[in-house]
Formats: C-alpha cells, structure tokens, sequence
C-alpha cells in the first residue's frame, strides 16, 4: 500500500520519441504523445525479460485496449536488458510491432527517480501522471480496473 501511495499521482517523464526500437533493433520514431492515455511497463536489468514480459499476453491487452478506444491509448515500453539479442528474438519471433525503449543506461530510472531495480507498470494520463497502478496482464481484478478507467474516461473525454 505504501508502494501506491508513493507513486500514484507522480509524473512520469518519458523517453524522447526518436529513441525507440522495433523489435529492439530497428530505430523508429514513435510519436506516443499523441495518446491520452499511455500504459507503461518497466523492466529491470535484474530481471529476465522473456519471465516478466509476456509477450503474447501484452498483445492481447494491447488489442483489447484498442478495441475500446479505437487506439486512443499508447503502450510505453521500457526494457533494461542484460542480452539485447535476446530482446530482439523475442520480439521479432511474436511478431512484436510495438516499439519498445532499450535503456541500457538506467536513463528512464534517472529521468524519474526510481531507485529500485523492479519491474512496474502505470496507468499514466494525458499529463503523464499516474493514476492506476499493477500489470493487467497477470491479475484479472486489474484488467477490470484497467478497462474500466479507459473505457470511462475515453467515452467522457474522447480526443
């Protein structure tokens, strides 16, 4: 609970959009500005990558997402891998067409504050703040909460 409480409402700075890959290899500019809403995963160096981040299941929340808001919510990805390969095996084996931010600096943890080197995922709003907070892709009561908050607020305040 204190977890929330430290981190709900705090801004967000994310990466620039012209540092962001295809499947972690091909350079791409990805304008997620443009998005009201934008859910965003982080991953530690410390963790594997492939454990923490499903693919196949970020997938399916991206087009339940999207079937809601018609694409009105970006999906900011930021891996810290140890093997960049392997991110990119990953990806390009699913078919992953999201780009994701390979920071192998921590700049996404400097930007931001964050001290740990866990893994967290936010609901940020169209001023990057966040309002919701847990992965949606391992805990249905999530989802439920994830889906409720963007299916509300894209039906009152459609941009």
């Amino acid at each position: 609970m204190e977890y929330v409480k430290g981190w709900h409402g705090k801004k967000i700075s994310l990466p620039s959009e012209s540092d962001f890959l295809l499947f972690g290899r091909d350079s791409v500019v990805y304008d997620y500005s443009s998005f009201p809403y934008k859910i965003v995963l982080v991953i530690g160096k410390e963790q594997c990558i492939s454990c923490k981040f499903d693919v196949a299941k970020w997938q399916e929340l991206i087009q339940q997402v999207d079937s809601i808001t018609s694409f009105k919510v970006g999906f900011v990805f930021v891996l810290e891998p140890i093997y960049q390969h392997d991110v990119y095996v990953m990806l390009r084996s699913h078919q992953f067409m999201t780009p994701v931010f390979i920071d192998t600096n921590n700049t996404f943890r400097g930007m931001n504050k964050i001290s740990d080197n866990d893994s967290h995922v936010w609901l940020l709003d169209s001023n990057n703040r966040i309002i919701y907070i847990g992965d949606p892709t391992v805990n249905q009561k999530i989802n439920k909460e994830y889906m409720e908050l963007v299916r509300t607020n894209y039906l009152f305040n459609d941009k």
